[in-house]
């Protein structure tokens, strides 16, 4: 196997270098040179004023096409693939998107990145507006005509049928400014990372979803460990990035490739006498008003190793240790202090956890003394195959990590609640902390004895709820305790609020196993006990954390389809391999969907829309507050500006209380996918609720 795949990177490699016998760029040629194949167009249904700017922007978008379509030619000849008679088809499939831009860039820098890119290849000439035609705005009292511009498509290896057309009224006016931000993979240049990177002995490396198991026996060769088989992400040794992970990256295997980094934890221990009945947090929280569970729903611990000898855990019943536990260096009695937060049992020594029976797992993030975004990820990863559950990060970093993310995102794909502590940098300016500040993370900030805010605790947008922060008793794992001390200490830190609500969650998902994740999430952020300035606030979320308050709260709507922000999380080969289903399909010609977008936690909902050919789709949306877009299938990010935007926005319908509706219809001879986009504007204050329906028309 491996013999086999080094001969197709270096068959890519070798057509890098050569000139191909057989010019494939044919998009210009006379379709009568093309075989006997017979040309098509593709319509694309624009308002009046796109169809004046058509010209003008027609050699810069020309050229993106030829850029995106030489890029898949030479992917395809590196893999030794051959398409012929399949390309028709292919058109419907998503390929792996190959922007390398970080996180949180706009429209304006996406279209900057588009422009570099499509200066690579000369523009070819100005595709003709052949034809316009006209079709009345659907919106009443908007009598309005719509022109439609025609142009023809011609591919390498035939004509490509694409045909497409919006009648939707002003599709193109200026693109709304909203409260997401755009997802898109991270670097994956080796020579720019190893260049750009502090000194690492090991590297993450991410790989495309579809073919990145055939790389799996030469970077096993090479000496890799396989992290996320969702994620196709491996570690490597330094020694193998130049090599064979350069040759996979020129081959087109490699999505994102980062140093492994060290994270910190968010906690301050003070060691103290034997504990006395100084639990104050569990009556804060209601621990104290309602009997915990059996065992049920898991809590799986990222952090540093477990003291399986300490006596809270020393053959504590439902603990499961995922992989070896160290306790050498200077951190490793964290994991065992958050662990106890979570499920010391009611064993009659020390302490009680807030869920004393937890299913609790223990993943060492820290297997050689110190937390990194490897040990992190695999954890993750672990956690989440335990079945839909409750996952703790009491740890963080300054900088955002791609990687990091798409283990969260997973996690979330899969059905699990990701918690993590909030950081304790409030002196420091309030710097944003990662992984806390990703969407569809619950958030958790520290409060005192006295429901105010803790003094260190971070304050920013994505802070969700708050937990007691400020002396708490916890386990300390044997070899951190001085001498005449018994083995717990009373710590601090936004630590050891994450654990209180980890448990909290995984005791009220327990009692109310009909609950999905988005359920559970919204419960407990609904029934928080509001303090500080009322309502919403960056300090502490929407209150602290009520456990019989979300005991009894009625079941909010689900949030169905998460994480679904941008395009990259919901196309096959995306975040995950296959990708979100459509809403419609063959057998599927209607679909409802009721959601909702929140600001910072999930402003953004993507959907994928199957259109068959020669058929229209009509999107509605309901509820007031989010707008709605629909997306070309070959748009990279709804967030997209300039003549991206242009080229791939093919409706807009901006928030309002009426019903908001799309209708997009397919020229084509073969069906088509499209993205349906529910949105928060910038600068929204309020979750929305909406119900989205797609319905297929029968003409």
């Amino acid at each position: 196997m491996v013999g086999e795949l080094e001969v197709a990177v270096e068959l890519g490699e070798r057509l890098e270098r050569e000139a191909p016998l057989v010019q494939p760029w044919m998009r210009h040629v006379q379709a009568r040179d093309v075989d006997r194949l017979v040309a098509v167009e593709e319509q694309v249904e624009v308002d009046r004023a796109r169809a004046e700017a058509r010209a003008a922007a027609a050699d810069a978008a020309e050229a993106a096409l030829d850029v995106e379509e030489e890029r898949e030619e030479v992917s395809c000849a590196e893999l030794g693939l051959d398409l012929r008679g399949g390309v028709q088809e292919a058109r419907l499939v998503e390929v792996a998107d190959r922007l390398r831009l970080p996180e949180g860039r706009h429209g304006a820098e996406l279209e900057a990145r588009l422009g570099r890119e499509q200066v690579e290849r000369p523009p070819k000439r100005r595709l003709p507006l052949a034809e316009v035609r006209s079709e009345a705005d659907e919106r009443a009292g908007h009598p309005t005509k719509v022109p439609c511009a025609v142009v023809s498509l011609t591919g390498r290896l035939g004509v490509v049928p694409l045909l497409l057309a919006l009648a939707a009224g002003p599709a193109h006016a200026a693109v709304p400014r909203k409260d997401g931000t755009a997802y898109l993979p991270g670097p994956a240049s080796p020579t720019r990372v190893l260049q750009n990177a502090s000194p690492a002995t090991s590297y993450l490396v991410e790989l495309d979803r579809v073919r990145g198991p055939l790389a799996a026996p030469l970077l096993r060769a090479a000496g890799g460990v396989l992290l996320s088989p969702d994620l196709r992400l491996w570690l490597v040794p330094r020694s193998a990035v130049r090599t064979v992970v350069g040759r996979l990256a020129r081959a087109g295997f490699v999505r994102t490739l980062e140093p492994d980094r060290r994270l910190t934890p968010l906690s301050t221990p003070t060691f103290t006498d034997p504990l006395f009945p100084s639990e104050w947090w569990r009556n804060v929280v209601g621990a104290d008003s309602a009997e915990a569970p059996g065992p049920g729903k898991p809590v799986t611990v990222v952090d540093s190793g477990l003291d399986v000898n300490h006596p809270e855990f020393a053959g504590r019943p439902n603990t499961t240790l995922i992989g070896p536990q160290n306790l050498l260096g200077e951190d490793e009695w964290h994991g065992t202090a958050v662990s106890s937060v979570i499920g010391a049992p009611a064993n009659g020594v020390g302490l009680v956890g807030v869920y004393p029976q937890a299913d609790l797992a223990m993943a060492d993030a820290s297997p050689a003394g110190v937390l990194l975004t490897t040990s992190e990820v695999a954890g993750i990863a672990a956690g989440a195959r335990r079945g839909p559950g409750v996952v703790n990060l009491s740890l963080g970093s300054e900088q955002l990590d791609p990687v990091e993310r798409d283990a969260i995102f997973a996690a979330v794909a899969r059905g699990s609640i990701v918690v993590a502590a909030a950081g304790n940098s409030r002196g420091q300016g309030n710097p944003l902390t990662y992984p806390a500040s990703l969407p569809h993370v619950l958030t958790v900030a520290a409060t005192g004895e006295h429901d105010a805010v803790a003094s260190f605790s971070s304050s920013f947008r994505a802070v969700d709820l708050a937990a007691p922060g400020e002396n708490i008793a916890a386990a300390v794992a044997l070899p951190f305790v001085p001498a005449g001390f018994q083995p717990y200490a009373f710590v601090a830190g936004t630590s050891f609020s994450a654990p209180i609500v980890a448990g909290a969650a995984a005791w009220v998902w327990t009692r109310r196993p009909e609950l999905d994740s988005s359920q559970v999430v919204e419960i407990l952020r609904r029934s928080a006990r509001d303090v500080g300035r009322k309502g919403f606030d960056v300090d502490t979320g929407f209150g602290i954390v009520d456990i019989p308050a979300a005991l009894a709260l009625a079941a909010p709507p689900r949030d169905p389809g998460e994480p679904n922000d941008d395009v990259y999380l919901v196309k096959p080969n995306g975040l995950l391999a296959g990708g979100s289903a459509p809403l419609t399909g063959p057998s599927q010609p209607t679909a409802a969907v009721t959601a909702r977008v929140t600001p910072a936690e999930d402003p953004e909902d993507v959907y994928r829309v199957w259109v068959p050919a020669r058929r229209s789709v009509r999107v509605a949306l309901r509820g007031p507050g989010a707008g709605l877009e629909l997306w070309a299938s070959r748009t990279r990010s709804v967030f997209e500006g300039g003549s991206a935007a242009k080229r791939d926005l093919l409706g807009v319908r901006r928030p309002a209380t009426a019903t908001r509706t799309l209708t997009f219809r397919n020229r084509a001879r073969k069906a088509a996918l499209v993205y349906a986009d529910v949105y928060l504007p910038r600068g929204a204050t309020v979750a929305a609720q909406y119900a989205l329906t797609v319905a297929i028309a029968r003409r």
